[in-house]
C-alpha cells in the first residue's frame, strides 16, 4: 500500500509542477501578461507577489553563522499546493571570492521548509518558491 501512496503523491506533484511550468512558460511566449499583480509585501529580507490568477512567488535570505544550521522557514503566503520551485543558495560572506557552499531545502509543504547549511564560517542563504 506504501508503493501506491508514493505513486500517487508523486503524480500529484507532477502535476503541481507542470501548472506551474505551464504559467511560467505562457508568460515568456506572450511577452505581456494577462495577470497582474495584486498583492506585494516585504519586511527585512522577505517578501511576496501575488498574482490575479492565483500565482504566488515569496523569497528571502537568512544568516548562517556556524557550520550544521538547520532552519525552519515558513512561508509569508501559504500555498495551496506544494511549490514546486523551491531554491537555496549558500554563500560564505566571509570569504571575498564568495564561493558556494552545500545546502539543501526538504520537507517542503504548503507552508514552509526546512533548510540546512554546511560550511564552517557562516554565510547567506537565499530562497525562491512559486506556485499556486
Amino acid at each position: 500500500m506504501g508503493g501506491n501512496a508514493n505513486t500517487l503523491a508523486r503524480a500529484s506533484a507532477n502535476q503541481d509542477v507542470l501548472k506551474t511550468l505551464n504559467w511560467i512558460k505562457g508568460r515568456l511566449e506572450s511577452g505581456s501578461s494577462e495577470a497582474t499583480i495584486v498583492d506585494t509585501y516585504r519586511s527585512g529580507s522577505s517578501w511576496y507577489r501575488v498574482w490575479s490568477d492565483g500565482f504566488i512567488e515569496q523569497g528571502g535570505w537568512q544568516d548562517y553563522e556556524d557550520n550544521g544550521s538547520k532552519t525552519s522557514f515558513s512561508f509569508l503566503k501559504p500555498f495551496s499546493s506544494l511549490p514546486c520551485v523551491c531554491l537555496g543558495i549558500s554563500t560564505n560572506r566571509v570569504d571575498t571570492n564568495a564561493q558556494y557552499r552545500y545546502s539543501h531545502a526538504t520537507n517542503v509543504t504548503t507552508s514552509g521548509f526546512e533548510h540546512y547549511y554546511y560550511y564552517d564560517q557562516g554565510g547567506i542563504f537565499g530562497w525562491y518558491a512559486c506556485g499556486y
